[in-house]
């Protein structure tokens, strides 16, 4: 009989103390979750403009990689609303952080990725 007691004993502070521990846990991640978060921003981004302002600018690119996604929104989770060719020439209509607002020659307009590895600026 004490042998059964003392594993029921030991089995119940088992639970108590993993109950404990996954409160304590719980408890950490709520207060992560709820921590504000640092911006960080891209060399490119200057410390006088906001990285969610648009900034007007003129211009035409061209396209240097194929399947560049023109997107709805200047996010990666922007909707695609096609892929660019390679060679594809865009005029430049404003920069907003690390992405570029284009009109195709379709009259097609939205967001690609800013990266300088995608695009070239075509010289005057």
């Amino acid at each position: 009989m004490n042998q059964t007691l003392l594993r029921i004993v030991r089995a119940a502070v088992g639970v108590v103390v993993l109950f404990v521990l996954l409160t304590t846990v719980r408890g950490w991640w709520a207060e992560y979750k709820a921590a504000p978060r640092p911006v960080v921003a891209s060399a490119e981004t200057s410390a006088s403009v906001n990285a969610t302002q648009v900034v007007p600018v003129k211009g035409t690119l061209i396209v240097t990689m194929e399947g560049l996604n023109l997107r709805d929104k200047p996010a990666i989770d922007g909707d695609q609303i096609r892929a660019l060719k390679k060679n594809e020439k865009l005029t430049l209509l404003a920069k907003q952080g690390d992405w570029y607002q284009v009109s195709t020659s379709k009259e097609e307009e939205g967001w690609i990725s800013a990266n300088k590895s995608y695009t070239k600026l075509q010289k005057k």
